[in-house]
């Protein structure tokens, strides 16, 4: 990986693809390659790659999947956002959702199981605290 986090998107090219834009993407992964380090929560992850899927319903290829390479010690992660609610929501709303989703998904304590030598909880807590701070987190609903 080029950054210890990366952030993506699958997405449609229409309107509501375009709402999970290269904006929000690099906001999220520019604010966690610069507060965040990885080798403080212990020695399991160099690297946490996190893809936005936000297909239609009817796309059967892509979903929700977690990958950890033990060898390369990184995490690669695909969720996605609920179609429909991408489509109404504004693109400040979108970036909650995305905010929302990524938090949800390391509060996940079947993630947890899967990490050694990682602290799951303690890199959450610094992540939904650095959210906080963004106010990205203030539409849970959505997610």
């Amino acid at each position: 990986m080029y950054a210890p986090f990366v952030i993506s998107s699958i997405a449609d090219e229409n309107k509501v693809g375009k709402k999970v834009d290269a904006n929000n993407v690099l906001l999220i992964e520019e604010l966690l390659n610069q507060h965040l380090k990885l080798s403080t929560y212990g020695e399991g992850l160099t690297g946490i790659a996190f893809v936005y899927i936000v297909t239609p319903p009817i796309d059967i290829i892509h979903h929700d999947e977690i990958i950890y390479r033990a060898k390369k010690k990184e995490l690669y992660i695909e969720m996605r956002l609920p179609y429909e609610k991408v489509a109404t929501a504004s693109k400040a709303e979108v970036l909650q959702m995305m905010a929302q989703k990524y938090l949800q998904t390391f509060q996940d304590k079947s993630l947890w199981k899967k990490l050694k030598n990682f602290n799951c909880e303690g890199f959450s807590k610094d992540v939904q605290r650095l959210f906080e701070e963004q106010e990205w987190l203030n539409v849970v609903e959505f997610v």
